[in-house]
């Protein structure tokens, strides 16, 4: 053993209620009775062939160099203990890993919003699994080496000498070959997972409906559902809009107002709290981020080009974005927040709506009797009763005056929770100004002098013939008349 760590051993019961070993990798100055604090945890599943003890003295010395612990689970597959190869009971396992060390190591304390799973080769296979099975799980994965395709790997150990004989074992674990049963194979390999892995608890709607609609081909053709889902993705820009300016309107005062000069110390009270990056790569304001810091990327689309898939895959998208928003409502206090996501339950249950209705109106499948789903009817929620009262839980806005004119085609009939019609109206909502957000000199928001950019800018204004005080309109200030320019041109010469 590594000096400076010290492994400790426990007992769990697999899947199908064999005892299997597991190993705790910790710094060595803890124990029963000198608890962890909270620490991040990294589940560390065994490559091929490898026990739990062997697996955890592969961390070496690492695990006394940060403020983290390692389990290393000895696994379980369909038949083979050694050679799970991605087994679902081995993965159910391994997303077990928290709620076993907390039973039978309950001083060891986790902080459950930084888990980890970390593999090469068939632990690299499994890591990618658990992402894709258990998509919120985990913080963060680390996957090298890895079999994506574990039929094609079956027929890989033909090709060298030492590893012809993992053939037999992957038809014993598996049951059959590649040939025999290709579903046990496929579903082995993280390759079938991928879109799962991709959704692993990113905001979607804006990126899927956005490129859905760039991608759309025969969109005369298809003109109600092109038409839909183009809208819909011009509405997703206003809801992050909307979010970002709820996260900047709590962010709001969270650092000192008035004096963030250096060498004050003025961010210290913030360390620990929340996702630092609002303040130290954010100015203080909203991030294209998840609150565990990880953010949006491209990989995260989902437009296949086939109508049905698509709409399909959006229903569900928005039936799982109403499950998380009532969580999150659940969750939070701050006025802002509930605010706001009251309103996106209302129109993200419009959304919902409109995908069912377009499915059934393209297939005859009846979606609608699904509502409200997760069962909690919108009009219980408080936050949600004046946008319900003003009908807005039956209005799909039209966000252009002369684009979208058929979406009336698909978006009609009665409302599957209150019965009443739904409608389309031309026009966007009615907005408001934005609230001017005051300054935030401790994160340089817009600077560490903010009065001297204010002075600038005024000077710039009165040379370019402006109005001294801005021309720009807020909530919460005063708005100059813009005077009117004209630009003066020379009369063409007489030929």
């Amino acid at each position: 053993m590594s000096t400076g760590i010290r492994h400790w051993g426990l007992r769990y019961r697999a899947h199908n209620g064999v005892l299997r070993w597991a190993v705790v990798v910790l710094p060595s100055e803890y124990g029963p009775r000198n608890p962890t604090p909270p620490l991040p945890l990294v589940i560390s599943p065994h490559g091929r062939g490898v026990r739990a003890r062997t697996n955890a003295r592969l961390w070496g010395a690492l695990r006394a160099r940060g403020p983290f612990a390692v389990i290393c689970p000895g696994g379980m597959g369909r038949r083979l203990p050694l050679h799970s190869w991605g087994w679902k009971g081995q993965i159910d396992d391994l997303a077990r890993m928290l709620s076993i060390l907390r039973a039978t190591r309950p001083w060891v304390r986790i902080d459950e919003q930084r888990v980890y799973a970390v593999g090469g080769s068939m632990a690299g296979q499994e890591t990618l699994l658990l992402v894709g099975r258990h998509p919120r799980l985990l913080a963060g994965a680390v996957a090298f080496d890895s079999v994506t395709d574990f039929g094609l790997r079956y027929r890989q150990f033909a090709r060298i000498a030492r590893t012809r004989a993992l053939q037999a074992l992957a038809r014993i674990e598996v049951g059959g070959t590649p040939s025999t049963n290709p579903e046990g194979y496929l579903l082995r390999s993280p390759m079938h997972w991928i879109q799962e892995i991709a959704r692993s608890g990113v905001p979607l709607q804006i990126l899927n409906y956005t490129f859905q609609s760039f991608n759309f081909r025969n969109r005369q053709g298809a003109r109600p559902f092109y038409d839909l889902v183009a809208n819909i993705a011009a509405e997703e820009f206003g809801h992050v809009e909307l979010v970002a300016a709820a996260i900047n309107t709590m962010l709001t005062g969270a650092s000192p107002t008035n004096d963030g000069r250096a060498p004050k110390a003025s961010l210290v009270p913030l360390k620990g709290v929340g996702n630092p990056h609002h303040f130290l790569a954010g100015g203080q304001g909203a991030l294209p981020q998840n609150s565990q810091g990880r953010p949006w990327n491209g990989d995260y689309i989902f437009s296949s080009g086939d109508l049905v898939e698509d709409l399909t895959h959006n229903f569900f998208l928005e039936t799982g974005a109403r499950n998380n928003k009532l969580k999150v409502w659940e969750m939070v206090e701050h006025p802002a927040a509930r605010a706001l996501t009251g309103y996106l339950l209302v129109r993200g249950g419009v959304h919902q709506v409109a995908y069912a209705r377009a499915i059934e109106r393209l297939t005859g499948a009846d979606l609608m009797k699904l509502f409200p789903t997760p069962r909690i009817p919108t009009e219980k929620i408080p936050d949600c009763k004046p946008h319900i009262e003003r009908g807005d839980h039956l209005r799909l806005y039209r966000f252009s005056p002369t684009d979208y004119l058929e979406l009336g085609a698909v978006f009609n009939g009665p409302h599957p929770e209150t019965g009443e019609d739904l409608v389309v109206v031309d026009g966007a909502p009615e907005g408001v100004p934005a609230y001017d957000l005051p300054s935030q000199p401790a994160v340089f928001a817009p600077d560490y002098a903010p009065e001297e950019i204010a002075e600038i800018a005024q000077k710039l204004r009165v040379k370019a013939g402006l109005s001294k005080e801005p021309t720009g309109e807020v909530a919460n200030g005063k708005r100059s008349a813009p005077k009117r320019r004209t630009t003066r041109r020379k009369a063409p010469a007489k030929k």
